[in-house]
Parts: structure tokens; sequence; C-alpha cells
């Protein structure tokens, strides 16, 4: 004896509507849509897709910039990865200071903002000095830091040497690079 067919067993495919036509209201809403998103898109293609479409043209090309480019397939990552022994120190340098300067540079800046969000006096000149960088030149705050980090007459080993510290190299010395470059991206 055959079974009775059940409802869930056969189901109808419902056909698609045909696509409804936009009214002029809705046409002009998506002719601004696409206006006001194509600097945004613009940007993400000049700034983005297209610089990392040829750097990936160039990694696969033997190429000097004054004679043409030469395709060599893989042959550039092969000669990086098993004959530059810089390579797998830029790695390491990279590593480094994504596992310090990431954590660090999370909590200060939770830290700074649940401070800026307090009710103390003078909020309005430490939010002022918060702000500064932001607002002056990458060159000007460049200068500012090799100011900072100077062996000789910088403003951090001179603050060290009124606590009879020896200041270090910092940017100048190899073994403090990186912990300096972990203080300025904070």
């Amino acid at each position: 004896m055959e079974k009775a067919a059940t409802a869930t067993e056969y189901t109808a495919v419902k056909p698609k509507p045909p696509k409804r036509r936009l009214s002029k209201a809705e046409r002009k809403e998506e002719r601004t849509f696409y206006l006001l998103t194509s600097p945004w898109l613009i940007g993400l293609l000049v700034f983005f897709a297209v610089p990392m479409v040829a750097s990936l043209w160039i990694s696969l090309n033997q190429w000097d910039m004054l004679t043409p480019a030469k395709f060599v397939g893989l042959k550039n990552y092969n000669t990086a990865i098993n004959h530059d022994p810089l390579f797998w120190q830029s790695l390491k340098v990279t590593a480094l200071y994504s596992v310090f300067s990431v954590p660090l540079g999370l909590i200060c800046s939770l830290l700074l903002s649940l401070l800026l969000n307090q009710a103390v006096r003078g909020m309005r000149l430490f939010r002022t000095i918060f702000y500064l960088p932001a607002v002056v030149s990458g060159v000007s705050v460049m200068v500012l830091w090799m100011w900072i980090f100077n062996p000789q007459i910088g403003l951090l080993n001179t603050i060290l040497g009124y606590f009879g510290i020896a200041g270090p190299g910092w940017i100048f010395d190899p073994k403090w690079a990186l912990p300096s470059m972990v203080i300025m991206s904070l």
C-alpha cells in the first residue's frame, strides 16, 4: 500500500514576481546615491585596488624602471624567502612591532577615552593637547620626535640625565629602534 503524499513533500516553486519599474523619485534617489558614493569608489580604485594590482604585477617581473619589465613569475618570491636574510628579519620586526604596538595602542586609547569623558578641571586644554597631533603636519611631528629621541640633546635623555640615568641611542641604536617606534606609534 502506498503512503499518501503530505504537503511538505510537494512544495510548489513560486515564480519570481516581475521586476517592478522604479518610480521617478526612486530613480532620482538611486542616481543621487551613485553620485554621492562615486568619490569613495574612485578613491578605492585609484588609491587601493590599482596600486595593489600594480604591486602584484611588478613583483612578478624583473624591472629596474630603466629597461622594459621581464616576466619572471615567482622567482622574486623564491629569492626573497630562500636567499635574502633580511626578509625573515623584517618579518620578525613587523611581528614584534604588531605584538607590542596593537595591544598598547588599544589599552592607551581606552584609558584616554575614559579620561576624556571625565569632568576634570582643565579638560578643554587636555582635549586640545590630545588633538593637536592630528592637525599638525607630519613633517613637524617627525622633527619633534627626532628632537625627543636625539641621544645627545634629546628631551627624553635630558630628563633621564636629571635622574642619573644614561639614556640609550633610541632611534639611532638598533637595539632601541623598535621600542622607539612603538612609543612613537602610541
